[in-house]
């Protein structure tokens, strides 16, 4: 039998660093790497070697889990998918509001399941979710939303799958060193302001995996954005909502 991992969204970002920590891992045979640009898998299979096979795959049209043989012991499943658009939700194209609800919502939810039925007892499930879960976000609200719903899923969805000892844990970090700003933002970069809080993919996908290794529920991978949480805990979002939105035209 052969144990695998399945990485969606493993072209870039988080998703691609998840792949080479988990080539790393001695007693992982097998990732499947999906995306939809083929051309970014092979160059990740050229630098992690055979043990990765790459697939493409539009996550919002088949299921990932396709791709499995029946021999494999599926150990970590890995939702890395996803998408968001800054600015105000009455000034973004509806189609483009649609779509992201559609990936970061519906996909994740039937990968994550279809992916629990195919664990035995210790699999592990990992979704890489976001800090703006932790509070609405003005003129980020779609994208806020939708990791909202992705934290409240993981943590439930752990909390059921507990009897089978499979774990779901949800990561939340802030501003990421990945392609993810070109397509966010309207200017394609990413704020000055937001840059002080930047983190590099491989340390989030580190610590992801040893979250999910202890069989944690929710990790937050940068001490600021913990600070974030517990910020949202404790104080209105009223408040905090007027403060992301003062920013938001300070960078305008």
């Amino acid at each position: 039998m052969k144990r695998v991992a399945i990485v969606v969204g493993a072209s870039s970002g988080i998703g691609e660093a998840l792949v080479k920590q988990l080539s790393l891992k001695k007693d992982i045979d097998r990732i499947y790497a999906l995306a939809r640009r083929m051309e970014k898998l092979q160059a990740l299979r050229e630098e992690c070697g055979d043990k990765v096979v790459p697939v493409r795959c539009d996550i919002t049209k088949q299921s990932a889990l396709d791709c499995l043989q029946l021999e494999d012991t599926l150990v970590y499943a890995v939702y890395s998918a996803g998408v968001g658009y800054h600015g105000a939700a009455a000034e973004i194209e509806i189609e483009k509001q649609a779509s992201l609800i559609d990936l970061n919502c519906n996909a994740m939810v039937c990968f994550c399941v279809e992916a629990a039925n195919r664990m035995e007892c210790g699999g592990k499930v990992v979704v890489i979710a976001s800090a703006a879960a932790f509070m609405p976000q003005p003129y980020f609200a779609a994208y806020a939303a939708s990791k909202a719903f992705t934290l409240s899923f993981c943590r439930s969805f752990h909390k059921e799958l507990s009897a089978r000892e499979i774990s779901v844990t949800a990561v939340c970090p802030g501003p990421v060193d990945t392609e993810f700003f070109s397509i966010s933002e309207p200017t394609g970069t990413v704020s000055e302001k937001k840059k002080k809080y930047l983190i590099s993919p491989i340390v989030v996908a580190q610590k992801a995996l040893r979250a999910a290794d202890k069989g944690k529920s929710v990790i937050t991978p940068s001490r600021s954005m913990r600070m974030a949480r517990i910020a949202a805990k404790l104080l209105p979002h009223g408040a905090l909502m007027g403060i992301y939105q003062e920013d938001h035209y300070e960078e305008n």
